[in-house]
């Protein structure tokens, strides 16, 4: 059963969230008191190889990965938790990365305040994140109209590219690998267009296109994607800029009068890349030199 399939069937079995609140189904759930919780695993041999990343990194990004489902709904960190299952003889790489998340944890303003050990046949870091919305209201995949233009927070495909490069067995530099085992969390961009008027958010964590999909899903919209303004990473192909993941950018839609690069000018961020609008058609197109054709929506799924 493929990652989505389960979701569906999954989404079908939970009760309703009561007024006000926003359950699963989105990139953070929204809870009573307005407080946001969203919670990611990383598992070794899955998510990450401890000859491609050192255990610090490990946990630097199993936050970081967290962050930024809260950076998608505009809520700013208050403080995590996290499980670790290490395996035997593992016990002084598992302290690595937990250095690595309390290092992450003091940069973005989020304190571990608690977890759980355990034993098991490898590494598996899960973390789980509390926040609170940075505006009125959260940012919601669901939030978006026709007519609403769509931004992307920076590049993508660069962390798709290194993970090419490994599996190939060559080694990037560490500018590069950093792309890949230390992603920053957008959280200020999420929070500074929750502030001025975004509509919807989602993280590109599985691939721009498949990402963009569950956006257009969630808010009953289509998409209309002008390739030339998609900003691919120089590195990457256009394979990896779509359909990688392991960005953890943000896409953002905006009414037209909301001018988010004025906003994140003002708040000292690189601005925001305008890459398309959403449309009233449902179907999802890219518009390439000319040419119009629907947008391939594959990315990074589980097989469960």
């Amino acid at each position: 059963m493929r990652e989505d399939e389960f979701l569906s069937e999954l989404l079908g079995c939970l009760d309703e969230a009561p007024e006000g609140q926003v359950w699963a189904g989105d990139d953070a759930a929204i809870v009573e008191g307005q407080v946001a919780v969203a919670t990611d695993s990383l598992v070794e041999g899955v998510h990450f190889r401890l000859d491609w990343a050192d255990p610090e990194s490990v946990g630097y990004k199993a936050l970081a990965v967290n962050l930024s489902d809260l950076a998608a709904t505009g809520c700013l960190p208050t403080s995590c938790v996290v499980s670790v299952v290490v395996p035997p003889g593992g016990g002084e790489t598992a302290l690595a990365v937990l250095r690595g998340l309390r290092d992450a944890g003091r940069i973005w303003s989020c304190p571990l305040v608690g977890g759980d050990t355990c034993t098991g046949s490898c590494f598996v870091v899960s973390v789980a994140v509390t926040g609170r919305p940075a505006a009125s209201a959260p940012l919601l995949r669901s939030g978006a109209r026709p007519g609403d233009r769509l931004w992307l927070t920076g590049e993508v495909g660069g962390a798709s590219a290194v993970l090419r490069r490994l599996r190939s067995g060559e080694t990037p530099d560490p500018e590069e690998t950093n792309r890949l085992n230390r992603p920053t969390p957008r959280l200020r961009e999420g929070a500074v267009s929750a502030e001025c008027g975004a509509t919807a958010a989602i993280d590109v964590s599985d691939g721009l296109a498949l990402d963009l999909a569950r956006l257009c899903r969630a808010s009953e919209v289509g998409a209309r994607i002008d390739s030339s303004r998609v900003p691919k990473a120089a590195a990457a192909d256009w394979d990896d800029a779509f359909h990688g993941g392991e960005d953890y950018e943000l896409l953002l839609a905006a009414p037209p009068s909301v001018d988010l690069r004025h906003a994140f000018s003002t708040a000292g961020l690189d601005p925001p890349h305008l890459i398309g609008e959403l449309t009233a058609e449902p179907d999802i197109v890219l518009v390439e030199k000319g040419s119009v054709r629907a947008l391939d929506t594959r990315g990074y799924l589980h097989e469960l």
